[in-house]
């Protein structure tokens, strides 16, 4: 390939993609990608920093293939990789135009070539974590509108493009941090040799400085939003301060987040209430393991400085040995009241006087020590640690229910005195013992039995209804599942619970759920057929926003019609490929060709396109 006749210089910290715009314009190309199909180069080769672009475009240029991958941005799906830096699109800006004035009109003073060509994008300014202009000492300037896709890529032509008040805008003055140095050093493949932070991918180091940050600055609950340029700056210089003098300050950083939870006095231990925005953000990237070790790092401190347990979530189940107790969870563990536990702890010296003043919670005893004192409690209480009240949580597991399960039992059947007080252990046992001697305990078929809480999804009812049935002995099929544990022991005809609770009018319909699942559709593609008026549903009296359908009209819209799933299931194939065989044959959907959900085809025309037994076994499947 012959060398273009006007080429221009590649400059330091220049990228790639600014250094191709500026070759074109100093050719006559309207833009970059002109100039690429002239050339006989993919323009996408040259967004995507593609190695075959960088020497294409070196040989026709006379420039030295390595010089240009330096400055190159090698994109990956949603990763774009600088110099053995990677950096995510999030934190790689190209749909804002950044820039540094004072640069721009000094490139054009200075520069040679072609004026057009002469101002050149630096590669820094698409990193998001950079927001200074290091040699002019001022915040970069953004431009007021956002880049078309088409032209993202092409410096010269956006900068042709833009008013020229904003070339020459005036930017404040803003000192460059640690911060963006550190980000620069790193970009141009230079680390400091701190392990703890060399060791993380660059878009993680920059993702937790601002983040820790900002809480730092403004607080554990602060709103990104309402944070400007400015702001992120302090909090980037922040929060690099304190990663990089060690584990040891992140660790005082996590502890302080930590006290300020513990002084407002608040029971209920959660990642949110302890570390705010900081952990919302690290759960929302559970799917990021680059993440994981300072998932790991606040897990283990958290199990170190407060009262968890292997049982207890933060960024999932910690599954790692208990080393601190509080009162609190003490009481949680043995049934032993936080009265008793605290005078005995007094008396045995394990807590002084003044210890009284602090909430249960906030009272923490080495792990080893407070068990050792269980245990010789224990022993000297030979009927067991069973307090005769338990927790609302205790009771809930007693029965085998979550929280709000519970606390709709315990109303309906009277389980407690008032809302939030202890439960009396002996009545929550005697109201399951009284269910399960309704069951019949023989070995009889559990085919087509459900638990009372899904027999209530089914029913579109509540549990209390289902439970009710099973107290007045309404429902002649209940039998009872040792193996399971509270109320999911007793299993009900789901056939049998639906006509004793919505009468006989209503047997001849089927909820949602099982209406999708049998013409095997989500649920929202089910509720847009009904909406057009091809189903017919109808809301449960008293079920609230429950909708049932007519089971006879889902058995003949599944007699003339299939989802690519249904027919996925008969022919043996993967929805995929069913899709693609549909496809080549040109046979259209007949519900949902456009827009999301399903896919659902007319049965007649898949005549031809698979095995007549495949289709009339979508034909019979009522």
């Amino acid at each position: 390939m012959n060398k273009l006749a006007v080429s221009v210089p590649f400059r330091a910290g220049e990228s790639f993609t600014s250094f191709c715009s500026r070759v074109a314009s100093a050719n006559g190309a309207a833009s970059s990608r002109n100039f690429a199909m002239h050339m006989g180069i993919p323009y996408s080769t040259i967004a995507l920093g593609k190695r075959s672009a960088v020497e294409k475009l070196a040989e026709i240029s006379g420039e030295d293939p390595a010089l240009l991958l330096s400055g190159v941005a090698a994109r990956d799906e949603s990763e774009f990789y600088i110099n053995g830096e990677v950096v995510t699109s999030r934190y790689f800006n190209r749909s804002r135009f950044r820039y540094c004035p004072a640069c721009l009109e000094k490139d054009l003073s200075t520069g040679s070539g072609p004026v057009a060509s002469r101002p050149f994008g630096r590669l820094a300014w698409h990193v998001s974590f950079i927001r200074t202009c290091h040699e002019h000492g001022t915040a970069l300037a953004i431009s007021d509108t956002s880049v078309g896709i088409a032209v993202r890529d092409d410096f010269s032509l956006i900068w042709r493009s833009l008013p020229s008040s904003e070339r020459k805008a005036a930017c404040p003055t803003m000192e460059p941090t640690d911060f963006e140095r550190y980000v620069l050093g790193r970009l141009g493949g230079l680390r400091e040799r701190n392990m703890w932070l060399d060791e993380m991918p660059l878009y993680v180091v920059g993702h937790l400085s601002e983040t820790v940050g900002a809480a730092k600055v403004y607080g554990k609950w602060f709103n990104s939003n309402r944070l400007n340029e400015v702001d992120w700056t302090e909090a980037g210089k922040a929060g690099f301060k304190i990663l990089a003098s060690g584990e040891d300050s992140f660790a005082e950083f996590l502890k302080a987040q930590q006290d300020e939870f513990l002084d407002r006095k608040r029971n209920h231990y959660s990642g949110q209430a302890l570390y705010g925005t900081l952990y919302r953000r690290l759960e929302g990237l559970m799917e990021d393991r680059n993440y994981d070790p300072i998932r790991g790092f606040i897990r283990e401190h958290a199990i170190r400085t407060l009262p968890f347990g292997p049982d207890d979530l933060l960024f999932g189940r910690l599954g790692m040995p208990r080393q601190l107790h509080s009162i609190k969870t003490a009481s949680h563990q043995s049934g032993l009241t936080v009265k008793l536990l605290r005078s005995r702890l007094l008396h045995t010296g394990i807590i002084k006087q003044e210890n009284l003043r602090t909430t249960p919670h906030r009272i923490f005893i080495d792990a080893a020590i407070m068990d050792a004192m269980l245990e010789g409690m224990a022993e000297a209480q030979p009927a067991g640690l069973q307090s005769a009240t338990v927790a609302e949580n205790e009771a809930g597991a007693i029965l085998g229910v979550g929280r709000d399960t519970w606390r709709l039992i315990a109303r309906a059947f009277d389980l407690r005195g008032k809302a939030y007080a202890r439960v009396p252990r002996r009545r929550v046992e005697a109201f399951l013992e009284d269910l399960k001697r309704v069951a019949d305990k023989s070995q009889a078929s559990r085919d087509g039995l459900h638990d009372p809480a899904t027999a209530a999804i089914a029913c579109c009812c509540t549990v209390t209804d289902v439970l009710h049935l099973i107290l007045s002995r309404k429902l002649k099929t209940v039998v009872l599942d040792d193996e399971r544990e509270g109320i999911a022991q007793v299993l009900v005809d789901r056939a049998e619970a639906w006509a004793a609770i919505h009468g006989a009018a209503m047997l001849g319909h089927v909820t949602s759920f099982e209406a999708a699942d049998f013409l095997r559709i989500d649920v929202d593609s089910l509720i847009r057929l009904a909406r057009a008026g091809t189903l017919t549903r109808t809301k449960v009296p008293g079920g609230g926003r429950q909708f049932v359908y007519l089971r006879k009209e889902i058995e003949d819209f599944n007699s003339t019609f299939a989802s690519t799933s249904r027919i996925a299931a008969v022919a043996g194939m993967s929805s995929g490929a069913v899709a693609a065989v549909l496809r080549e044959k040109g046979v259209e959907p007949s519900f949902g060709k456009t827009g999301r959900g399903a896919h659902i085809y007319l049965i007649s025309a898949l005549d031809g396109v698979f095995e007549s037994h495949a289709i009339a076994k979508l034909r019979s499947m009522v």
